[in-house]
């Protein structure tokens, strides 16, 4: 005869609680044997049973589909339960990684706020796609986004505001950009390989708090006179978004805007 183990020896051998050995026995999965002062005790072959069943719960399979590879009892239909979860978290890992991407993404848009919010300087603009069409309005362009966004990663566009001197007079132009770091994460290169781009070594840059979502004239005004005090000569050129928002409970409190104006350089 084989050694016998009580519910209490068995729970420490397996590293389990009773809670769940009783929960294994009342799905039929496991049979302890009673005494006949009512106490369990478990055979080796119970033992055997358990530790298969822990080894299917670690890998996450639910005692439904653990109870139908028993009921089936072949190792073919084991093998089709196998390859249908396989795939399943195939799909997850793949779900894991692009939710990752995403974090990253947002990150980096975090870190933009902390690095510059409220503080004029003098840096670079990294490599600037521009994904959709060049629109006339706001309006224009959100309604682009909104088409776009149903894309994977391309929810992470920024709305794009940009003003160009154009023979004397000064235009404006909306369109869904972003930058080569979040193109790279969200793996967009394939759609990025085929739009225009930007990028400029120097820019007066601010990130700063609003009312709304859109760069406004004041803002921009402010950073022509932070330039001309400095004698930062601009192009005339202006670029600005909308990054992030703050609200308590559902009320909205202020704006993230990045605002910046490329600066001439000297040949």
């Amino acid at each position: 005869m084989g050694k016998e183990y009580s519910i209490g020896e068995t729970a420490a051998l397996l590293n389990i609680s009773r809670d769940a050995l009783r929960f294994y026995e009342k799905k039929k999965l496991v049979m302890p044997r009673k005494r006949e002062n009512g106490y369990r005790y478990y055979t080796e072959a119970d033992i055997r049973i358990l530790l298969d069943l822990i080894c299917w719960r670690k890998a996450q399979w639910s005692i439904e589909d653990i109870r139908s590879m028993y009921d089936e009892g072949g190792p073919a239909y084991m093998g089709d339960l196998l390859t249908v979860r396989i795939e399943e978290e195939k799909k997850r890992i793949q779900e894991h990684k692009m939710m990752l991407r995403k974090l990253y993404v947002l990150q980096y848009a975090g870190k933009k706020i902390t690095e510059g919010l409220n503080q004029y300087r003098i840096c670079s603009i990294p490599r600037t796609y521009i994904l959709s069409e060049m629109v006339d309005t706001y309006d224009e362009v959100r309604e682009l986004w909104f088409a776009k966004a149903k894309n994977p990663g391309m929810e992470h566009c920024v709305l794009h505001e940009q003003y160009t001197v154009e023979e004397g007079a000064l235009t404006y132009k909306c369109y869904l950009a972003l930058e080569e770091y979040p193109v790279k994460k969200l793996k967009l290169d394939e759609v990025a390989s085929q739009s225009s781009w930007f990028q400029f070594a120097q820019c007066v840059n601010i990130i700063y708090e609003a009312e709304s979502d859109q760069v406004d004239w004041a803002a921009i005004e402010a950073m022509k006179r932070w330039a001309a005090e400095r004698g930062v000569c601009l192009t005339g050129e202006i670029h600005g978004h909308y990054l992030w928002n703050n609200q308590r409970r559902g009320e909205f409190l202020k704006s993230y805007i990045q605002l910046y104006m490329p600066v001439k350089i000297s040949k």
